[in-house]
């Protein structure tokens, strides 16, 4: 199989926010199982950075998938008008938000071509039910068809000629057994071209999602603002620890069907997996040994005393505030009531002060009269 012009597909959160934008916009509203727009973003050697995107109008018939449609015309439009804020970003692929692969695809894909000659195509779930990233890379390759023979037929005849020299033996189906027989195991093959024309398939890509550091900033804000703040810190730690669990039950799950496959011949042999899968085994600990159940229940026990000792130190602390609490409650109120009081004998004192007045007033009336 020919290099692939593309190793690796970087999406950044502004696509798949773009995305679900448009699948909310268009696909709730028209009842559309999938919407289709188109990437932009630049090389850098094999790794494409999708930095961009923007949405194309696009209709299929449920019951045909040859019978399709997307408006080019406003695809051109809009490229010219993203060309000219950004002259860096190019259209590099088209998306939708499949969950999965569809027939016409293909077709698809070689109307993007006319943009882009390796044009990418990534997958965005934008209603993801397992764990891991929510989009899944492809481009397009050549697919030519062979006509393989192969025989694997086991001969334990002999494969030398009558003089001891050894020759090569073509196990082709005319070709009958050998007559001296050795601890010899022989194999042949045959390779002929069918010769009907290529077709066009999609080869899986590897992607990831990575960010800037003016979009890593944006979207810290965007999870603070949806974070939930009445969750305490040890449930979100429970909840991370469940989500990891599920996922690592579905990675074991994969590897379960993986070698299954593989013993069933369904999938051919590729040592390279095995060896790493034999490493990730050889790994793990024995959990059977004394020595280790042991140590565990140590180290277990240790990090319970931690644990059990800053829970008591907590409770000390939240006994200690209550009291200081209901002191500073205790010395607030003496205070109010002595404020009160103050005020009380104040208003008193300035009663008296005005009676004292009156009478001195009425006094001096009476004098005047007198006169």
């Amino acid at each position: 199989m020919p290099e692939l012009a593309v190793q690796k597909v970087v999406v950044h959160p502004l696509v798949l926010l773009s995305v679900v934008d448009h699948f909310n916009r268009i696909g709730k509203v028209g009842n559309q199982k999938r919407v289709v727009g188109v990437l932009l973003g630049s090389w850098q050697k094999k790794v494409l950075d999708v930095s961009n995107s923007f949405a194309v109008p696009f209709d299929e018939d449920d019951k045909d998938d040859s019978v399709w449609f997307l408006d080019h015309d406003y695809l051109e439009n809009m490229y010219g008008m993203f060309k000219k804020v950004n002259a860096r970003e190019r259209i590099v692929g088209w998306y939708h938000t499949g969950p999965k692969l569809h027939k016409n695809d293909i077709a698809i894909n070689e109307l993007m071509k006319r943009y882009c000659p390796n044009s990418v195509l990534v997958i965005i779930d934008v209603k993801p039910k397992d764990l891991g990233l929510p989009t899944e890379a492809y481009i397009s390759v050549e697919e030519v068809h062979d006509l393989r023979q192969k025989f694997s037929n086991r001969v334990s005849q002999s494969c030398l000629e009558p003089d001891g020299k050894t020759h090569l033996c073509d196990l082709t189906p005319e070709y009958s057994a050998l007559q001296h027989p050795v601890p010899a195991v022989c194999f042949g093959s045959r390779h002929e071209e069918d010769g009907t024309p290529t077709s066009k398939t999609f080869e899986h890509v590897t992607s990831e999602i990575g960010a800037e550091e003016a979009e890593e900033v944006g979207v810290e804000h965007l999870l603070r603002d949806i974070k939930d703040t009445t969750v305490g810190t040890l449930s979100q730690r429970i909840t991370n620890q469940v989500h990891g669990l599920k996922g690592l039950n579905s990675k074991l799950l994969d590897i379960r069907s993986y070698l299954e496959k593989v013993a069933t011949g369904k999938l051919p042999i590729n040592h390279q997996i095995i060896y790493q899968l034999q490493d990730v085994f050889n790994l793990l600990p024995d959990v059977s040994l004394q020595e280790f159940v042991k140590a565990f229940y140590l180290k277990t026990n240790d990090q319970m005393v931690v644990v059990y000792l800053a829970s008591l130190i907590r409770s000390v602390v939240a006994l200690h505030n209550l009291i200081n609490n209901k002191i500073a409650n205790r010395d607030a109120e003496k205070k109010e009531g002595q404020e009160k009081e103050e005020s009380k004998k104040d208003r008193k004192d300035d009663k008296e002060k005005e009676k004292e007045k009156e009478k001195g007033d009425s006094k001096k009336e009476e004098k005047k009269e007198k006169k």
